[in-house]
């Protein structure tokens, strides 16, 4: 075994570390995710009964037993002490499942496709996938900090992640402004007769606004004077802030929905909830571990502050 990766599986971590507790909930969500079944009439245990079924492509199998691998992984993780090996480990364990669908033809046509179409080209893939990787880098130096504020190369990603996720707003997408793309929403017609249009478009300026006030606040933390641990938390907390919104969202869209007739509301609610309880903690879950493995290698790194070793 790489003499890195040892530490990660040998040694035991301390109670009191932010990091531990983060990555055994992860875990636990990834857990709950492959067992929770879904609801369409009746119950099927989705994860389950397609690994059972002939047919089915190897890298379909992978990917829906992959949550229960992973979620173990966590939390076996989460009970070791913080070193390279376990950074890494972490990190490993969030791009997998992303990096096999990459082996798939149908996946590499897609992804290159994006790649092809990078900012500037009109398209809206290019800067989905600048917003994604910019908010990765602000979630990966903001929980660096909140954990050890004199980190200043955390500090630069953070602030990286915030300048890229800001670009990909202001990239025009055939020629309108992704930034603007909410407001749009006002002005389109709903025919739901329950006003999910203007809803939705609230909903989406509310969450815009929560993550381009994280960037910002990211983006001032390599020249923060006060305190970078706080000012970090803060921003995690603002792009956190957007889920529970889009799940007061859902709710209304349950309700109107149920409103509308002929909808067994308590059927919708069980498919919903299900739907939510399933696949929530499974895409966040592994998102997460990216940043979050990323962090962990960043906290390995001697501060600026830390007195050099004298050689033994």
């Amino acid at each position: 075994m790489n003499d890195e990766l040892r530490p990660a599986l040998d040694s035991v971590s301390p109670a009191d570390d932010p990091t531990d507790s983060l990555l055994s909930k992860i875990g636990i969500g990834l857990i709950i995710a492959f067992i929770l079944p879904l609801y369409a009439r009746k119950l099927f245990f989705l994860n389950l009964e397609v690994l059972g079924e002939r047919g089915v492509p190897d890298l379909v199998k992978f990917e829906l037993i992959y949550p229960l691998i992973a979620g173990i992984a966590a939390c076996v993780l989460a009970k070791k002490a913080r070193t390279i090996g376990r950074g890494w480990l972490i990190l490993i364990l969030g791009l997998l499942p992303f990096l096999i669908a990459l082996s798939d033809d149908s996946v590499q046509r897609a992804v290159g496709e994006i790649l092809n179409n990078l900012p500037g080209s009109g398209t809206s893939g290019g800067n989905m996938l600048l917003g994604l990787i910019g908010v990765l880098g602000m979630l990966a130096g903001a929980w660096a900090l909140k954990i050890k504020a004199d980190l200043d190369l955390a500090a630069l990603i953070a602030a990286g992640g915030g300048g890229l996720y800001l670009i990909s707003l202001i990239i025009p997408v055939k020629g309108q402004l992704p930034l603007l793309a909410p407001f749009k929403l006002f002005s389109t017609r709903d025919y739901s007769g329950a006003g999910l249009v203007a809803v939705s478009a609230i909903v989406s300026l509310i969450c815009l606004a929560l993550t381009i006030t994280a960037a910002v606040k990211c983006l001032l933390l390599p020249k923060s004077a006060g305190d970078r641990s706080s000012q970090a938390g803060t921003a995690i907390r603002l792009w956190v802030w957007q889920f529970p919104v889009y799940g007061v969202f859902m709710i209304y869209v349950m309700i109107a929905a149920a409103g509308k007739g002929g909808v067994d509301i308590i059927e919708l609610f069980l498919a919903m909830a299900l739907a939510i309880g399933k696949f929530f903690p499974w895409i966040l879950g592994l998102y997460l571990l990216i940043p979050l493995g990323v962090a962990e290698l960043l906290l390995c790194r001697p501060s600026a502050s830390a007195p050099p070793q004298q050689p033994s």
